[in-house]
C-alpha cells in the first residue's frame, strides 16, 4: 500500500472559497484525511509513509479538461507545425522541410522491403501541416493551391487551419480527393474557387474539409509514440482527465489498444460521433458511462456550425461585411431543424450525454429549440462563443452546461471585433453573466486548437484582454476562484465524477496539481506566467 503525506504548502481544497488545509494524507491514490499538520503527522508513525514537502508551493485538485481532442493532438504532432508562420513564404519553407523529412522516411520504409512495395502498391505519402491562421498572416487570407504547389506538385499536400474547420490542398491533393470544377459544394461546407470561375482553388471549408481530413488518421508515422507525447503535454499542464471530443472508429480502436496495453495513463472520456459512428456505443458497452482502467465513453458529440474566426459560425445577425460575401451573410448550419431534433431525441432515448458544438448564437438557438425540455444528462454546449444573455435563461431551465472556450478572448478577440463588431465581440464567452445566473459552466482549450494551458485560460477569464490589449466587457470577468472552479469541480460535475474528482476531499482521488504560487494571492495579470 502506497502512503503519502503532503505538507508545508498552501493547499486549496476547492470545496468552498477560502478553504485551505495544512496537510493531506493519501493511501493507494485515495485521500484518506485532510486537516492540520499536527493532526496528520500522526500518520508518519505508520510504516513506509512517503513525506512530500511542498516547500511553500500551492497544491490544488488536478485540472479537468472539459473539451479537447487528445487523439487529434497525437495526430497533429506528426505534422508540420505552422502555428508560428506569419506569411505564405514561411508556410512554404516549413512545409518543404516537412516534405523532405516525410519522403526520406518513406524511402527508408521502401528499402526495408515492405510487402506493399514488393507488390508495387507503395502508398503515396501525404505532406500535412497544421496550425496556420489566416487572421494572423501578412497576406490576410488563406493560402491556395498555387501557394502549396510551390512546395511540390507531384505529392499531395494538405495544410489545416488552427481551428480545425478548414484547410487547403495543392493540385495533387485535389486530384487525389477527386475535387474538380464539376464538384458541387456539399451541404454544410464550401469548396473555394478561382476567381471568376468554378475551378477549385484548394481551399476547403467545414464539411468539404472534414471529408478529406477524415482520411488522414493514419498519415505520418507511429501514432502510439506520438500519443504518449500528447498525453505528457496534458500532464505538464496539470491535467489528469482529458477528453476525446469526436471519436470515430479508428480513434476508439487506438484508445482501447493504449488502454489494454497500460500505455494510457491519463483518464480519457470519449464522446462518439453521433452522425457516423453511433454503432460504437453498443459495440463497446463495457466502456459506456464507466471507466475500464483509464477509458470510458461519456456519450455523443454533435456539430451544428463552424468557427467565428473563420466566419463559418451560424449567427442570428450578419457578420460585418467582407469582400466577396453578401451583406446578409450569417454563416450557415450543418444540419436541418429535423435532423438536429432527431440527434437530440436519439441521445435522450439512449440516456446518453450529448456534447454539441455551437459557436454561433443561431446554432445555440437550434440546439435549445431541439432540446424541448429539461434533461438530467447534463448536456453540454461546446464553445458557446456568441451565447446571448437571453439564451442563458433557457440554458438554466434545460439544465445544460455551457463549456466556454474563453481563451478566444485573447487569441481571436481582435478578429471577433473585426468580424462581429464591438458590441457582439464584447460579450464573447459571457462567463460572468453565466455565473451570476448560478449556471454551472466549464472552460476548455479545444486542444489541438491551442495547448491545454489551464492557467492561461484562467488568466483570460479574469482579465478578458485581447492580443492587441483591448479589454472586452469587464462585467464578464470572473474572480480567480470562480475561474478555478470551472477547471476543477465543475469539470468533474460535467463528467458525473464530482464524487471522485474536483476537490481535495476525503474519499476522492488524489489527483493534484502543484503550482509555484497561489493564484488567489498573486496579481491577476501574472497568473499565466
Amino acid at each position: 500500500m502506497k502512503k503519502q503525506l503532503f505538507y508545508n504548502g498552501t493547499i486549496l481544497t476547492m470545496e468552498e472559497e477560502g478553504r485551505q488545509v495544512e496537510a493531506v494524507y493519501v493511501e493507494d491514490g485515495k485521500i484518506k484525511e485532510v486537516g492540520s499538520f499536527d493532526k496528520l503527522k500522526e500518520f508518519e508513525k505508520e510504516k513506509d509513509v512517503q513525506r512530500i514537502d511542498l516547500h511553500g508551493y500551492t497544491m490544488l485538485p488536478a485540472f479537468i479538461d472539459s473539451h479537447s481532442h487528445i487523439v487529434e493532438l497525437a495526430a497533429i504532432l506528426r505534422f508540420g507545425q505552422l502555428n508560428m508562420a506569419m506569411n505564405f513564404q514561411e508556410i512554404v519553407k516549413i512545409m518543404k522541410e516537412k516534405k523532405e523529412q516525410v519522403l526520406l522516411e518513406q524511402e527508408q520504409k521502401n528499402k526495408e522491403g515492405r510487402k506493399e512495395r514488393e507488390e508495387g502498391q507503395a502508398k503515396v505519402p501525404w505532406i500535412i501541416g497544421f496550425g496556420y491562421d489566416h487572421n494572423l498572416l501578412k497576406e490576410g487570407r488563406h493560402p491556395d493551391k498555387f501557394v502549396l504547389d510551390e512546395i511540390a506538385k507531384d505529392v499531395p499536400i494538405l495544410i489545416i487551419h488552427a481551428s480545425g474547420h478548414m484547410g487547403v490542398l495543392n493540385s495533387k491533393g485535389l486530384a487525389l480527393a477527386g475535387i474538380t470544377k464539376e464538384t458541387k459544394d456539399p451541404i454544410g461546407g464550401k469548396i473555394g474557387r478561382v476567381s471568376g470561375g468554378s475551378e477549385p482553388n484548394g481551399y476547403l471549408e467545414e464539411s468539404a474539409f472534414m471529408k478529406v481530413a477524415s482520411h488522414m488518421e493514419e498519415e505520418g508515422g507511429d501514432i502510439v509514440s506520438f500519443f504518449q507525447k500528447a498525453q505528457n503535454i496534458y500532464f505538464q499542464y496539470g491535467i489528469t482527465t482529458a477528453q476525446d471530443g469526436l471519436t470515430k472508429e479508428g480513434g476508439l480502436k487506438l484508445l482501447k489498444q493504449l488502454n489494454e496495453n497500460d500505455i494510457l495513463k491519463i483518464d480519457v472520456v470519449s464522446y462518439i460521433d453521433i452522425k457516423d459512428s453511433s454503432h460504437l456505443i453498443k459495440e463497446n458497452e463495457e466502456y459506456e458511462k464507466r471507466y475500464k482502467k483509464h477509458l470510458k465513453i461519456g456519450g455523443y458529440k454533435l456539430f451544428l456550425d463552424g468557427s467565428p474566426q473563420g466566419r463559418t459560425a451560424w449567427l442570428s445577425k450578419p457578420y460585418v461585411k467582407q469582400e466577396g460575401q453578401d451583406s446578409d451573410y450569417c454563416g450557415y448550419p450543418i444540419y436541418t431543424k429535423e435532423q438536429v431534433e432527431e440527434f437530440v431525441r436519439k441521445a435522450k432515448e439512449e440516456e446518453l450525454q450529448l456534447l454539441t458544438h455551437c459557436n454561433g448564437d443561431r446554432a445555440i438557438d437550434q440546439l435549445l429549440e431541439a432540446q424541448k425540455e429539461p434533461s438530467t444528462m447534463r448536456n453540454v454546449i461546446i464553445h458557446a462563443q456568441t451565447m446571448r444573455l437571453d439564451q442563458l435563461e433557457k440554458v438554466k431551465y434545460d439544465k445544460m452546461i455551457p463549456s466556454y472556450f474563453v481563451a478566444h478572448v485573447y487569441y481571436w478577440g481582435d478578429t471577433h471585433i473585426k468580424n462581429l463588431g464591438m458590441e457582439r465581440a464584447n460579450k464573447i464567452s459571457p462567463a460572468g453573466s453565466t455565473e451570476k445566473k448560478d449556471i454551472i459552466f466549464t472552460f476548455h482549450q479545444d486542444t489541438p486548437v491551442i495547448l491545454p494551458n489551464m492557467l492561461e485560460t484562467i488568466w483570460c477569464a479574469v482579465n478578458r484582454k485581447t492580443r492587441d490589449g483591448v479589454l472586452l466587457d469587464q462585467e464578464e470577468c470572473l474572480s480567480v476562484y470562480d475561474a478555478l472552479k470551472a477547471v476543477t469541480i465543475n469539470g468533474a460535475y460535467q463528467y458525473f465524477e464530482e464524487e471522485e474528482k474536483g476537490t481535495i476531499s476525503i474519499g476522492k482521488r488524489a489527483d493534484f496539481v502543484i503550482l509555484s504560487d497561489n493564484p488567489l494571492d498573486i496579481e491577476k495579470e501574472s497568473i499565466k506566467d
